[in-house]
């Protein structure tokens, strides 16, 4: 069976922990501009939601899915902050679900406060937290 983990970090040490976990067979969901194989920028989360939870459905089992956008939500202006991050949620619980089914790890990371809503929403829906 497939885990998911909710990585817990600033700055890019959770996408670094991330990479450190995965097995090699790492695709990647950023916000960052990498220069990586097999990294899909995300420039905007709305736009791209059909696509990013498509993924799973071209994963195998050995697979490693690391979703690291976190920052890209939290940066959006105020009035669309509470939307974005309830679609990154609901994206986080499509591929948890999907990692779960389809037997490949998914590792999410997590920059914000320990006390929000989105940080216990988080930590219902991952099998283990790693701290970085």
């Amino acid at each position: 069976m497939g885990r998911s983990y909710l990585i817990i970090g600033l700055g890019n040490k959770p996408l670094l922990k991330s990479l450190e976990l995965s097995r090699g067979n790492a695709i990647i969901i950023t916000d960052k501009p990498l220069d990586l194989e097999g990294s899909i920028e995300v420039l905007d989360i709305f736009k791209q939601f059909s696509l990013l939870v498509s993924i799973p459905s071209s994963l195998s089992s050995n697979d490693d899915l690391i979703l690291d956008l976190y920052a890209h939500v939290s940066r959006l202006s105020a009035m669309s902050g509470y939307a974005s991050m309830k679609t990154y949620l609901r994206l986080c619980e499509v591929l948890t679900a999907s990692a779960k089914a389809k037997c490949f790890n998914l590792y999410i990371s997590y920059c914000g406060e320990k006390s929000s809503w989105l940080y216990r929403r988080l930590k219902s829906i991952v099998d283990e937290e790693v701290m970085c």
